[in-house]
């Protein structure tokens, strides 16, 4: 009795051709084991090679299987993988643009404060009843004047500029005029309400309170 021939087995590594092959060779095994059958002990010996032989091709479909199945596991793994990093430039993206807003603000307040300094020099006037002593302070001014917490002021006395008061602005209410300082320094005694406000340099050299880049200076010698 002749016994067909089988089809070449296949490749596991041939993906294109790998299911049809394996297909055709399954299919012809079951025909080629009955034929080996009917032979008996023709081929008793060589039985258990072709067991052996059924098993390998066996182990082939299983290993196509599991290489499929990590395939798929490293594509979805990869997906994922994008699909972060596409999120996080994205947002890396959107802090950039508020990065990029909140300096534009910066330098619009920038440049509405130059602006402001320009159209209103750093000098007003007070007619606030104040005693010359050293410490907080706080009186009337003219509102919308650049002046912002940390500048260094002079208060004047319109009637003796020899009396005076020296200190930096802990708070100015712009809307109000409402301003408080702590005086420093001052020369001369007594409560006067006739004041000249004016930016000046500040009292000590390293001091780093805000201080503007522009003004008129008359205090300069306080």
């Amino acid at each position: 009795m002749t016994i067909r021939h089988l089809p070449d087995t296949p490749n596991p590594y041939d993906r294109n051709t790998f299911d049809e092959k394996a297909w055709t060779f399954l299919t012809e095994l079951d025909p080629w084991g009955q034929e080996v059958d009917g032979v008996g002990q023709q081929v008793a010996a060589d039985k258990e090679d072709v067991l052996t032989l059924k098993q390998e091709t066996q182990d082939i479909k299983d290993a196509a299987v599991n290489e499929t199945q990590a395939i798929k596991e490293d594509i979805e793994q990869i997906s994922e993988n994008v699909g972060n990093t596409v999120e996080a430039c994205q947002a890396a993206v959107v802090d950039c643009q508020a990065e990029v807003q909140n300096c534009q603000a910066e330098v619009q307040r920038a440049k509405d404060y130059i602006d402001s300094l320009l159209i209103n020099p750093g000098t007003s006037t007070s007619t606030t009843s104040l005693v010359l002593t050293t410490g907080p302070k706080s009186f009337m001014i003219e509102p919308n004047k650049p002046f912002i917490p940390g500048m260094w002021v002079a208060l004047i006395d319109f009637t003796n500029p020899r009396r005076w008061l020296k200190g930096y602005v802990t708070n100015y209410d712009s809307s109000n005029g409402g301003m408080s300082i702590s005086v420093v320094r001052l020369n001369g005694v007594g409560t006067y309400s006739n004041w000249l406000v004016a930016q000046t340099t500040p009292d000590v050299a390293r001091d780093y309170s805000p201080v503007s880049v522009k003004g008129i200076y008359i205090a300069t010698s306080f």
